[in-house]
């Protein structure tokens, strides 16, 4: 994938988080972005008669292009050291986005679809949890042996049920469905701290199926997830209430 200047803004911001304190240089964000991103193709080839690669002049015209000053999500103090640090609204827009645009790199979004997306405010966009890269602690994704896991664990009769509306993809699709669900983690990943494990057991406790459309209502609002108990007395309130039966 060859990243534009606008892919840059959400992993920038997130390393200026990582370094409020401090600060980051210019060369300091190229080195940890190239580690993040994983740079190839043509973004890690050398720009003809410069030492720059073409990544790393990007990274660079974050700064020359005020990017980032200009639509106050940090500030450069022009010291001898070229400080970057980010700024209040920075530090809130990274929050309220970083997961959709996680989504988005992930999926082979179009340079141009990305660029739509990145010029406006999509916090509202509705995701599945599991797809997070970047984040305050660096690469925390899902544990793929939970899900699977969890899976086996909440079958009912070789079946998995939504456990807020009790949907059944199998029962409604057929065989395509069989053995499809998605998991939600009731404990959220910012939540966890750098590192932390428990044993499979109580991992299990923080998991529960859901289908697609109580998961995408559970997230509908970024800074008020709703509970499975909440979820199913509005389920109850709008429409007949079917339990497994």
């Amino acid at each position: 994938m060859i990243y534009s200047e606008n892919d840059l803004i959400i992993p920038t911001l997130n390393y200026l988080l990582l370094n409020k304190k401090t600060g980051l240089t210019t060369s300091q964000l190229i080195d940890l972005l190239s580690q993040e991103l994983e740079i190839s193709g043509k973004d890690a080839r050398i720009i003809t008669g410069r030492r720059d690669t073409y990544f790393s002049q990007k990274v660079r015209n974050l700064v020359s292009h005020r990017n980032l000053i200009d639509k106050g999500l940090a500030i450069y103090d022009g010291s001898r050291d070229g400080l970057h640090k980010i700024t209040d609204k920075g530090e809130k827009y990274l929050l309220n986005n970083i997961q959709n645009f996680a989504f988005i790199i992930s999926n082979n979004f179009s340079e141009e679809q990305r660029k739509e997306v990145i010029e406006k405010d999509y916090s509202d966009l509705i995701i599945e949890e599991g797809f997070i890269k970047f984040g305050q602690v660096k690469n925390k994704t899902r544990s793929k042996k939970l899900v699977e896991a969890a899976k086996k664990y909440y079958a009912v009769n070789g079946k998995l049920y939504c456990s807020a509306c009790h949907f059944n993809f199998e029962n409604f699709y057929g065989d395509i469905g069989k053995g499809y669900i998605e998991i939600h983690h009731l404990k959220p990943i910012f939540a966890y701290s750098g590192g932390e494990e428990c044993l499979l057991s109580d991992a299990l406790k923080n998991v529960t199926p859901v289908c697609c459309n109580c998961h995408k209502m559970i997230h509908r609002k970024n800074d008020q997830l709703l509970s499975i108990p909440s979820l199913r007395e509005i389920i109850k309130t709008h429409r007949v209430y079917n339990a497994i039966g």
